[in-house]
């Protein structure tokens, strides 16, 4: 799995026209996908088509660890 992921997050960052047509909630899952194996290509990935939704986009900071979940702060 981890191999398929970073593959095809290289895919998509040579040829980012792939991304074009592709659904918010599925661009989420895949780039979620890659940021399990590897979260600096995840950003790479989710920079060629930022998220627009904001909770994805917190949703997205806490998985790569910039930012810390609400619930840690207690």
């Amino acid at each position: 799995m981890k191999a398929k992921a970073i593959e095809l997050g290289n895919k998509a960052l040579s040829n980012p026209s792939l991304l074009i047509n592709m659904p918010e909630d599925t661009f989420f899952k895949f780039v979620i996908g890659i940021a399990k194996y590897d979260k600096s290509l995840a950003m790479e990935v989710e920079s060629l088509k930022p998220f627009t939704s904001p909770n994805n986009k917190v949703l997205f900071w806490e998985v790569v660890g910039i930012l810390i979940p609400q619930e840690s702060y207690n």
